[in-house]
């Protein structure tokens, strides 16, 4: 989601990762990166849209790197989701009170990570991803 000048997207993919689609509104940073994964013969599947456009497209893994907060990222993400989706959200110093947020309206299971890159960041693992429903 937000796939801006390819990160994580287009390392994943030459890492050897298959079926990477990458995901920008933007058509610079797509054009960008539609120029790179052609120098570099990488293949991967790249949308002009926003990911909560995208539609009949339900992804095993939904990754993204400082795109918005997490109550936004999940609204974003909910189209293209299901019970089976784990969401991988590479996160700052203010993980742990978005996770408090978000839990007001989402229930979800998460794992935090320390980031390998820069020492403020975080790896966020969600899974189980669901609305909360309130009764009447």
């Amino acid at each position: 989601m937000g796939t801006g000048p390819g990160l994580p997207g287009l390392v994943l993919a030459i890492i050897g990762y298959k079926n990477v689609n990458l995901v920008d509104s933007n058509q610079k940073k797509i054009n960008f990166v539609k120029h790179i994964s052609k120098k570099l013969d990488i293949s991967v599947k790249i949308f002009l849209s926003r990911v909560e456009k995208l539609n009949n497209s339900k992804f095993d893994f939904l990754i993204s790197r400082a795109l918005a907060n997490l109550n936004k990222l999940f609204i974003y993400s909910q189209r293209v989701t299901d019970k089976n989706t784990v969401l991988i959200f590479l996160k700052g110093q203010k993980v742990k009170n978005e996770i408090q947020e978000a839990k007001k309206k989402w229930c979800f299971n998460s794992e935090i990570y320390p980031s390998q890159s820069d020492e403020r960041g975080s790896v966020l693992i969600i899974k189980n991803l669901k609305l909360k429903i309130w009764p009447k």
